[in-house]
């Protein structure tokens, strides 16, 4: 099966030179811990991609506001923005992005105190990621899959090689 060459900017207008200050000013703003001015940011910018049709964009621009706003302590924002957030990348089949946005913006949420958003997203979103998760092991397995114990590699490896399991012992003191 060949795998389709992605190019994700070719047919992408590019950002103005005013919205790539304000991306600018926004990550600044947030490299430098202020989180609470960088969040408003990266959601107006978020909104104006949005408007552009550039929805793939917007949807991480609001993931980046969700992060903001969480690292600054609102929790209704950073909640209503990870709404967006992961709508968009349902929508738009974002199927890596999805579970990964999730998964972060959950544990934040969590370390921040903000329960109530985190079980608020857990049950609107719970079973749309899960579909995502369930779907990318179906595509990938070994990079899906829980680790191996190591006595599991080493069995396997001495009956591979056609050993005994005296022999064995001897193949995992070599390894």
């Amino acid at each position: 099966m060949m795998r389709r060459f992605r190019r994700p900017f070719i047919n992408a207008v590019p950002m103005t030179a005013a919205q790539i200050e304000v991306m600018s000013k926004a990550n600044a703003l947030a490299a430098s811990q202020q989180f609470g001015q960088a969040a408003p940011l990266f959601a107006e910018l978020a909104r104006e991609m949005e408007a552009s049709q550039h929805p793939r964009r917007a949807a991480n621009l609001h993931a980046r506001a969700a992060h903001a706003y969480a690292d600054a302590g609102n929790a209704t924002e950073a909640l209503a923005q990870a709404r967006v957030a992961l709508n968009l990348f349902v929508q738009y089949q974002m199927v890596q992005r999805t579970p990964e946005f999730y998964a972060n913006i959950t544990r934040k949420l969590t370390q921040h105190g903000m329960v109530e958003a985190t079980n608020a997203l857990k049950a609107e979103f719970g079973g749309k990621v899960g579909a995502y998760l369930l779907r990318k092991r179906l595509r990938d397995p070994i990079n899906c899959s829980p680790p191996i114990a190591q006595s599991a590699v080493h069995l396997w490896a001495a009956r591979s090689l056609g050993q005994t399991p005296t022999q064995r012992s001897v193949v995992t003191a070599a390894h």
